[in-house]
């Protein structure tokens, strides 16, 4: 990494890794400077080399312990040197004319900060009263007069705003002439793909045979795609010969993000021949993803394809105890339909509190006597929840602080509580009393 001073005299070269990088707001950092902040890195003495301006350079020891180094003919300061670090030499980081190594991690000497400096104040581009973000609010609006009016003016094609350049802007909305036209003007594609792939506008599978158009890499778009767009975008994307089978970033395979979307986007890559019995990196699985969230005809489709209904999940779980512990009638007897074992399941059941999901497990041959690795019946697991359901919720989550609970019927005509608490979530029928008769 190479920088310099404000006239070029002095050159120097950095040999990364840099030890850290600061803001400081101390007040001999500003008054050396003129500036309300500087900010800081340094490298070992080693990695540094100064490649021009030794004679234009001047020290000023501030005290015995410190000095600063500065051009003498800008006035630019360069360096800092401390006695009680004498192997390491601090370089201001705006005098680099490279990107540094590391983002920049912290504010030191944050109380010394003058009282006038104020960060939340109205940003304007270069020395214009446009806003810095007016590209990508016309880009958002889809205004091509504008955008095309803002270019002129020098705005930066790729600025990142809040995490978005004006091209991801204007393709989350789908507005393909302005798309059309940043492309053309060289912007990078590859930032766009993510906004257009979670979009499910009438315009993008032309956007993302657009953005394919322009070197996007179909690999990357797919689990996005199959997660978040439509079948159609989903078309496009594995003609463009992305790999069905290999897994996202996260460790998650394209058809469990599928399964996150819906029944015709799971068909879909079924029919495509993917392998419906890989587990993600994690060793969880779409059957168990559809069980845990009640998503029946996705569960089916994945049965139909050939996934075992005992199938185990890593660490060891059927698709079955999701479907018990979260009530799911529907899912429980697809899966039992398809040959299911209901004993361990039952224990689930009772602690959740479905009345109609114990007599399910008990049609299909569940034992209600049976005991677990803790000597207990599922019986038991339903005492757990008596004399009164939502204030046994309210004892185990005292620690999260206050709790907010929610009453409703299931499908099955049940009464059911949600509760939440600091972001903690639980979920019961209030079938408990009838479990223990029934089990009894």
């Amino acid at each position: 990494m190479q920088g310099q001073c404000f006239c070029g005299a002095v050159r120097y070269r950095l040999i990364p890794p840099t030890d850290f990088a600061g803001h400081c707001h101390c007040q001999s950092c500003r008054s050396a400077t003129g500036a309300p902040m500087v900010s800081w890195t340094s490298v070992p003495n080693d990695q540094f080399e100064l490649l021009e301006g030794q004679e234009r350079l001047r020290i000023y020891p501030s005290s015995p312990q410190v000095a600063w180094e500065f051009c003498s003919r800008c006035g630019t300061t360069l360096f800092y040197h401390s006695s009680e670090t004498p192997y390491r030499i601090y370089i201001t980081v705006a005098s680099l004319r490279e990107p540094l190594d590391r983002a920049l991690e912290s504010h030191v000497s944050w109380e010394e900060q003058p009282p006038w400096f104020e960060w939340e104040l109205p940003r304007f581009f270069g020395k214009t009263d446009l806003p810095v973000d007016a590209l990508h609010q016309a880009a958002g609006q889809g205004d091509l007069q504008r955008v095309r009016q803002l270019l002129e003016l020098g705005f930066p094609l790729d600025a990142e705003l809040d995490g978005s350049t004006p091209l991801m802007r204007a393709a989350r909305k789908a507005h393909l002439g302005v798309c059309r036209f940043l492309l053309k003007r060289g912007a990078r594609a590859e930032l766009a793909a993510a906004a257009a792939c979670q979009t499910r506008k009438p315009a993008t599978v032309v956007l993302i045979r657009m953005l394919l158009d322009y070197g996007c890499d179909a690999q990357k778009m797919l689990p996005l795609v199959a997660q978040y767009s439509t079948t159609e975008a989903a078309r496009v994307v594995i003609r463009a010969a992305a790999d069905l089978e290999l897994p996202a970033d996260d460790g998650e395979f394209p058809l469990y993000k599928a399964v996150k979307n819906s029944t015709a986007m799971t068909r879909l890559f079924l029919a495509h021949g993917v392998q419906p019995l890989l587990l993600n990196r994690d060793g969880s699985h779409p059957l168990h993803y559809c069980a845990c969230w009640g998503y029946c005809n996705r569960l089916q489709a994945l049965l139909e394809a050939g996934v075992p209904a005992d199938f185990l999940e890593e660490p060891p779980m059927t698709a079955l105890d999701y479907a018990c512990s979260n009530g799911h009638y529907d899912c429980a007897k697809a899966l039992l339909q398809a040959g299911a074992d209901p004993q361990a399941a039952l224990f689930r059941a009772a602690d959740y509190g479905s009345l109609s999901v114990v007599e399910l497990l008990l049609a299909f041959g569940a034992e209600p006597d049976q005991r677990d690795d803790q000597g207990r019946a599922p019986r038991d697991y339903a005492l757990d929840w008596l004399p009164d359901l939502l204030g046994r919720l309210r004892e185990r989550m005292a620690r999260y602080g206050r709790l907010r609970h929610r009453w409703r019927l299931n499908s099955r005509g049940e009464r059911v509580v949600h509760v939440k608490a600091r972001g903690v979530e639980d979920t019961r029928a209030d079938g408990h009393a009838q479990i223990v008769a029934r089990l009894s």
